[in-house]
């Protein structure tokens, strides 16, 4: 059997809605076996690092790759993915947790130029914390 682009993009382009079916009415939870099948996804990107299957993909495809799919579709999809009012929602509630973390927290006081970096450390030390990426 031979491949037919033009078939395949034509049929696959009217599947949307019978995708987006399925997309919502999963058998199981997508969340749930995505966590279950944690091992196997270390083991096959450890496989796929040391094997050099890797790095041969990406020199294969290499940066014009990346760009022409930037053109083909990125950036459609981003345009329509930041208007949406879910992306709006998301990026709110994050810098609302944001403020929140950081009216919390008390910096020395100013310096001289150049001797403030503890102030860094301090806002990047809070931001962790509070983002659960520290103990």
């Amino acid at each position: 059997m031979k491949f037919d682009p033009a078939k395949f993009s034509r049929n696959a382009s009217a599947a949307a809605s019978d995708y987006e079916k399925g997309a919502m009415n999963p058998k199981r939870s997508p969340t749930a076996g995505a966590i279950a099948s944690k091992d196997a996804m270390l083991a096959g990107i450890q496989n796929a690092v040391s094997s050099g299957r890797w790095q041969k993909r990406l020199e294969a495809s290499g940066d014009a790759a990346y760009t022409q799919g930037i053109k083909d579709k990125g950036r459609a999809r981003y345009q329509t993915g930041v208007a949406t009012q879910s992306a709006v929602g998301k990026v709110t509630a994050h810098l609302q947790s944001m403020q929140n973390v950081l009216s919390g927290v008390t910096l020395a006081p100013r310096g001289p130029k150049g001797s403030n970096y503890g102030n860094v450390q301090t806002v990047g030390d809070a931001l962790r914390k509070g983002f659960g990426k520290v103990a």
